[in-house]
C-alpha cells in the first residue's frame, strides 16, 4: 500500500500525517528510501521526479506541525491560527528538534520534544496576531516573551491554549516535566533519592 513513485509516497506521508497515524506516515517516510529516491536522493522516477523531493519534506513537517486557519472549540468560540504540535510523531523519533518550521498566521515555529511530548516550543509571530496550540498538557504550559515575561494565556481544555502576540515577538512555551516517582527500599534520605534519580 505504502509503495509508488515519488510524488505519491509524499502524498501518502501527507494524508498519513494529516489523519494523525503517525505509524503510517512513518511507514510511508521508510518507503520512500527504500524504494522511491535514487542514490543521490532525488525523487526516482525517469528521469527524476522533484514533486517527490518537495512533498516528502512538506509531508514531514505536517508529521511535526499543521496549521489551519481556526479551531472551533466544544463550545462554538473560534480560535484563529490554530498550530497542532507534533500530530503525528512516530515512535521513532520520540525526542528531538526542529527548527524554521512556518505556520499560517506568519508564524515561526522551533520545537523540542522528549519522549514524544513537546517540551519547549519557540514561536515567532510576524504579523502580531493570536495563536492558538494544540499540544498534550497544554494547560500546565508556560509561556513567555523574549524578555522573559509571563504571557496572559487562555486555556480552552487540558490541549489547547490561544494568546495574543506581538508583531516580531518570540514566545517560549514550556511544559513542565512529567512527574516520577523513585522507589526506595529500607531507611532512606533525601540525598538517597538525588542519587537515585
Amino acid at each position: 500500500m505504502n509503495t509508488s513513485p515519488g510524488w505519491a509516497m509524499a502524498q501518502r506521508i501527507a494524508s498519513w500525517a494529516r489523519a494523525g497515524d503517525a505509524p503510517r506516515a512513518y511507514e510511508a517516510v521508510r518507503n520512500v528510501f527504500a524504494r522511491s529516491v535514487y542514490p543521490n536522493l532525488y525523487g526516482a522516477h525517469p528521469p527524476f521526479q522533484i514533486d517527490g523531493n518537495f512533498g516528502y519534506t512538506a509531508g514531514v513537517n505536517e508529521m511535526l506541525l499543521q496549521s489551519n486557519a481556526t479551531y472551533t472549540a466544544p463550545d462554538g468560540s473560534t480560535h484563529p491560527n490554530y498550530l497542532n504540535v507534533l500530530p503525528a510523531l512516530p515512535q521513532a523519533w520520540s525526542t528531538g528538534s526542529v527548527q524554521g518550521l512556518l505556520a499560517r498566521g506568519n508564524f515561526t515555529v522551533d520545537l523540542q520534544w522528549t519522549d514524544g511530548k513537546a517540551s519547549t516550543v519557540d514561536l515567532t509571530s510576524g504579523a502580531g496576531l493570536p495563536a492558538t496550540l494544540y499540544f498534550d498538557g497544554a494547560s500546565r504550559a508556560t509561556v513567555v516573551d523574549q524578555n522573559g515575561s509571563e504571557v496572559s494565556v487562555t486555556v480552552l481544555d487540558d490541549e489547547h491554549i490561544t494568546f495574543d502576540t506581538s508583531k516580531g515577538s518570540t514566545y517560549t512555551i514550556t511544559t513542565p516535566l512529567a512527574p516520577f516517582t523513585v522507589a526506595l527500599s529500607g531507611p532512606a534520605t533525601a540525598t538517597d533519592a538525588v542519587r537515585r534519580a
